[in-house]
């Protein structure tokens, strides 16, 4: 059985939910953007004939092996075998980064006949809106872009890396057909395996998700911080421009994977969470500024050791955050870009509000700097935090009274 041949689901009505079969009036937005979008769509999309190359009979063979067979119905059938509004459902489909799907270029399969089914019901279990149901669609098309991409670009890696030639043209050379081949039917192959994998890990970071709902209570009482707030890191390559400027670009693939790969495993190590990467720059997010200083200073020292590596430098801030798609937004996240733009190269910066959570922790080392004008924050009081050299935590020190 292929991917996407079960059984078609038949979802039950929600008296609460209306129907497709039920006239609706959407909101005026929606009908301008449903209109405009059709607009480009009638634009770009024009019917093609079909083609019978040798390269357009594999690409059906790829999309039937991972998404099931081809559906002759149309995009206003599905929709309303759905029960979702056709305004709805396009947006759903535009959200998922697919906005052909349904039109002669881009058939429906049975995966997304099955697909459209469950986005009817997550609707009728959550009593979600529609903008909530396109946030979590949005969000799943970032995730899951960025996934296939990375994978892809991993096994062509991996193939290129076979080659007996030297090393230069192993990643200057485009790959032969033969290898391009090679790369498809690897990760055709391994998709059962993947698939599972990425449940699983979806599972377990829901879990701790849902966790955090219940700790954050028992955090807000404790240490008077609000419910939303986080404790958000930057770190950044200092000369980094300079430092690539005669690389290949192999060995700035490598230097940036090393980067990025050293600072996975120290965040995850100390329980924060990478939210992004910017190639030379990192953006971490934690529960405790405890985390976030370990964070800073064990990446600081890390980069120390490896050969070749610019040093690093980490701006640290504690405060309410807004949460979205897996980003974060805010004078917070604001404020810790500004004190890593501030931050002296292999020094780590932290605001008060994360200085005034570290004073009593152990292991740490707090000096006071003078106050800094930061652009968008104003005069701002910055700390630098270092190790602790003694067993027990000291007070913190004061800059203006100290000759380094």
């Amino acid at each position: 059985m292929q991917y996407g041949d079960r059984e078609e689901k038949n979802i039950p009505t929600d008296p609460k939910i209306p129907s497709a079969t039920t006239e609706v009036t959407p909101p005026r937005p929606y009908v301008v953007l449903h209109e405009t979008l059709r607009r480009i769509e009638d634009r770009y999309n024009k019917p093609t004939p079909l083609r019978t190359s040798d390269a357009a009979t594999r690409r059906a063979d790829i999309i039937g092996q991972l998404l099931g067979t081809e559906s002759p119905l149309r995009r206003r059938e599905v929709a309303r075998t759905a029960r979702l509004p056709f305004i709805t459902a396009r947006r759903v489909w535009h959200a998922l980064g697919f906005p052909e799907l349904g039109a002669r270029s881009m058939p429906f399969t049975q995966a997304d006949l099955n697909a459209i089914p469950d986005i009817a019901e997550l609707r009728r279990l959550t009593g979600m809106n529609d903008d909530l149901v396109l946030d979590i669609a949005r969000a799943i098309a970032r995730s899951t872009d960025r996934l296939a991409t990375w994978q892809t670009s991993l096994m062509m890696e991996l193939v290129a890396s076979r080659r007996h030639h030297d090393e230069q043209s192993r990643w200057t050379e485009q790959l032969t057909p033969q290898e391009r081949e090679t790369v498809i039917n690897r990760i055709l192959e391994a998709s059962s395996s993947i698939e599972p994998i990425l449940i699983y890990a979806w599972r377990r970071h829901l879990a701790a998700a849902l966790a955090q709902l219940v700790d954050d209570d028992e955090a807000t009482t404790k240490d008077g911080l609000p419910a939303n707030a986080r404790t958000i890191g930057f770190a950044d390559l200092v000369g980094f421009t300079s430092t690539v400027a005669n690389m290949n670009e192999r060995e700035i693939s490598a230097l940036v994977g090393e980067f990025e790969t050293l600072a996975s495993d120290i965040v995850t190590i100390h329980g924060g969470k990478i939210v992004k990467t910017i190639g030379d720059e990192i953006l971490f997010a934690c529960d405790r500024p405890a985390a976030a200083g370990a964070i800073g200073l064990d990446l600081i020292d890390a980069l120390h050791d490896m050969p070749g590596m610019p040093q690093l430098r980490v701006g640290i801030s504690t405060g309410a955050v807004v949460s979205q798609f897996g980003d974060v937004f805010g004078t917070t996240v604001n404020r810790a870009s500004r004190l890593t733009a501030a931050a002296e190269p292999g020094t780590v910066v932290i605001d008060t509000a994360t200085q005034t959570r570290l004073t009593t922790v152990s292991g740490f080392e707090l000096m006071q700097l003078e106050p800094t004008p930061l652009r968008g924050l104003g005069l701002t009081q910055m700390w630098a935090l270092r190790r602790s050299t003694t067993p027990k935590r000291r007070g913190p020190t004061d800059a203006r009274t100290v000759t380094e």
